[in-house]
């Protein structure tokens, strides 16, 4: 059973650590994160409290860790999204 569903942030890039099968995800904006991550809490919202789990997965390419932080493109862009989401999902 699923616990949980993943939820990928659009810019991303593991092309440096797998040469052969990489993957770079572009074009991202904060609208269309926020709108990915909706999709996300939607698929989770029916399960049982205790398994309504969404995972983050950042887009740091080098591995060390997974945050999401300010970028100079979107500033806190992605981060205000992902909040948004969030605090609509909590208030229904």
């Amino acid at each position: 059973m699923t616990r949980g569903v993943g939820l990928y942030t659009m810019l991303f890039a593991n092309e440096l650590q797998v040469v052969a099968n990489g993957v770079i995800m572009k074009n991202s904006t904060p609208e269309a994160f926020y709108k990915h991550a909706v999709n996300a809490l939607n698929i989770i919202k029916n399960k049982p409290i205790n398994r309504q789990i969404l995972f983050v997965r950042s887009w740091n390419e080098w591995g060390e860790g997974n945050f999401m932080e300010q970028d100079l493109t979107h500033g806190r862009g992605f981060i205000n999204a992902l909040r948004k989401a969030i605090d609509e999902y909590k208030s229904k």
